[in-house]
């Protein structure tokens, strides 16, 4: 498994919200923090609230776990109306509306998106996992990652200089996007960025000024919503435009400004998915460009504070303090998601559970699902039929369960190889053995280090270096028995 991040990491952070909106103290986030739980019976609504994140699932709208009843919600999309079969999961969104204080549920009064980039790609870089579109860098880490269904094959190989794309995703300390979705979108369709004004790139003689590598010339653009009238040096700012000039640079038709702070008012409850792109202190950084501090009530599970740095994936629920920061109190650490499976499902799903390869795969309230086979946009575990090809990311529930929690389900269209990587728990040739299910290679099979690079002498840079680590291996032509054995066509090291 590659990064774009150089093994990026997530964290949640978790506000157990405990108060009504209006028992909570008017001085800011230390007496909201400390105001009792709702009294019994309330349900434990808690008030107004904003959620930004990926879209987990649909029926109604999942975000960051929560089901958001969207019947009476208004919808946006890049800047127009829309309607909410006009979402798709993986597009980070911004949801007003009322949340309840166990975090299952809530009311959405809006849902906006925007995408972060939108045009040609110029370059695709395969070794280090990224591609560019109008001058800014587009990470691919397949974990975290879904690509549309037009896309084929849905990863990075699917990809081709020329195509023209959407892209959704994180923004890290160094302005390039983590993907969480990337779609393909017609020829033609109008270019759009979103970033900072880089600083010492404002000239406001040639009007031009430059988001990461890309040059935007504003000379004939319409100005929105700028407080002072025009641009400024660390503006953030959304580009539009139809035709590049000469040198490649974005002839703008509209700049919009677009307010960095977070929506609410004080004591609102946030919830707030992103990478940690400024990182001073603990009780100082910014997610998603977004203000966030921790203080001596913050407690942290499956990791410390130290754990806290730039480019780090985190969930921060909490709530709004006066100066319009946001609050947390619990830090939870999340395990990597280093399983991935490809392969027929084995019997119908059930509940939250499915079982693949004769691995039980648990869903929980996070799992991001996708049908790209039937298009069912609630799709769920119970729709899922024996044979269904499915791609599950996930994680080892322990060391050695062999049980699995998904952090994404994905329904395909048929395909005959099989994927199975995981923790190798045996790696002794011609055997190796992921989450109990055994593989057995020969000597047809190739092997590949953690740069897809292959290696000519496994006896002697493969297999010394597979055992407790995380391997991929593939069967081209499975053919699958009870209890389920792979033979191995390809074994690749992953970092």
């Amino acid at each position: 498994m590659k990064t774009g991040t150089g093994g990026l990491q997530k964290v949640v952070i978790t506000l157990a919200a405990a108060a009504f909106v209006a028992a909570c103290s008017s001085s800011g986030s230390g007496g909201a923090l400390n105001n009792p739980p709702p009294p019994p019976g309330t349900g434990g609504i808690i008030g107004s609230g904003v959620s930004i994140g990926p879209i987990d699932n649909f029926g109604s709208m999942f975000v960051h776990g929560r089901e958001l009843d969207t019947s009476t919600a208004t919808f946006t999309k890049d800047g127009q109306p829309a309607s909410e079969t006009d979402f798709r999961v993986g597009q980070i969104v911004t949801i007003t509306g009322t949340f309840d204080a166990n975090g299952v549920s809530g009311t959405a009064d809006s849902v906006t998106y925007d995408d972060n980039v939108e045009g040609e790609i110029t370059s695709i870089d395969i070794m280090n996992s990224q591609f560019e579109v109008l001058g800014q860098t587009v990470l691919v880490d397949p974990t975290l990652v879904i690509f549309d269904g037009d896309i084929n094959p849905r990863s990075l190989a699917g990809l081709m200089v020329g195509d023209n794309v959407e892209v959704s995703g994180y923004v890290t300390a160094a302005g390039d996007i983590q993907a969480t979705r990337i779609e393909l979108q017609p020829a033609g369709t109008e270019f759009e960025v979103t970033g900072v004004i880089a600083t010492g790139t404002l000239d406001t003689t040639a009007m031009q000024f430059n988001i990461n590598a890309l040059v935007v010339d504003y000379s004939t653009a319409m100005l929105d919503d700028f407080p002072g009238g025009t641009p400024a040096e660390g503006d953030l700012v959304e580009a539009k435009g139809n035709s590049l000039g000469a040198g490649n640079e974005l002839l703008a038709t509209r700049i919009e400004w677009k307010n960095p702070d977070l929506p609410g008012v004080e004591d609102d409850e946030i919830e707030l998915e992103g990478l940690i792109s400024l990182f001073v202190s603990p009780v100082d950084f910014q997610v998603a460009g977004k203000p966030v501090t921790t203080n001596d009530q913050t407690q942290y599970e499956n990791g410390a504070e130290s754990d806290l740095m730039d480019d780090v994936l985190v969930e921060v629920k909490g709530l709004l303090d006066a100066m319009g920061v946001l609050v947390a109190r619990e830090i939870d650490f999340e395990q990597d998601s280093n399983v991935e499976i490809e392969a027929t499902a084995d019997a119908n799903g059930s509940g939250t559970t499915i079982t693949i390869l004769g691995i039980t795969v648990n869903k929980n309230d996070s799992t991001r699902m996708e049908d790209k086979r039937d298009n069912v946009m609630q799709f769920d575990i119970p729709d899922i039929m024996m044979g269904d090809f499915l791609h599950i990311v996930g994680f080892e529930d322990a060391p050695g369960s062999g049980n699995v929690t998904a952090t994404r389900i994905e329904r395909e269209d048929f395909d005959p190889d099989v994927v199975l990587q995981g923790t190798a728990t045996t790696a002794v040739e011609p055997n190796i053995v992921i989450l109990g299910v055994s593989g057995i290679t020969d000597a047809a099979t190739q092997y590949f280090d953690e740069n897809d690079t292959v290696i000519a002498d496994p006896a002697m840079d493969f297999w010394p270096n597979a055992a407790n680590r995380t391997v991929k291996i593939k069967d081209d032509a499975a053919v699958i028995g009870v209890p389920p054995v792979l033979d191995i066509d390809e074994a690749e090291l992953e970092n």
